[in-house]
């Protein structure tokens, strides 16, 4: 299958086909962008012109990072990994951190992509809970 997807800081899941090409397409930001060694590259994803309920979505290393961003909360996965906020950029090279709870196993991330690519819906193969204020 050849890449129809380009390189970009956010993503309309009503237009992926496919959730691996997408990852694929991060894996690939991933190696290639100039950033400190030790930042992960991050993205956004919305469902179609639901602008206001987005899946954070990051690679650094062999960890991943996910929020789950609505109006009134941000949400962060149960056993996020990092106790401290952890320096990402975006594909086109602006400071995105995340907080503190938001990194996760990469495996973690991946499925989570897939499901929201999948449903449109937060992924329930991650457990949430209100970010602190």
């Amino acid at each position: 299958m050849s890449t129809t997807l380009r390189a970009q800081p956010a993503y309309d899941v009503t237009t992926i086909p496919d959730a691996d090409e997408l990852l694929r397409i991060m894996d690939n930001v991933n190696r290639e962008l100039a950033r400190p060694p030790e930042a992960g590259v991050v993205w956004e994803l919305y469902s179609g012109e639901d602008g206001e309920h987005v899946l954070v979505v990051g690679i650094r290393g062999d960890r991943g990072c996910l929020s789950w961003a609505e109006p009134s909360e941000l949400q962060l996965p149960v056993n996020g990994l990092n106790v401290e906020p952890v320096e990402y950029f975006t594909w086109d090279g602006h400071q995105y951190d995340q907080d503190p709870g938001s990194e996760v196993p990469i495996e973690t991330m991946h499925a989570a992509v897939r499901e929201y690519v999948t449903t449109r819906q937060r992924p329930t193969c991650v457990q949430w809970v209100a970010a602190p204020p």
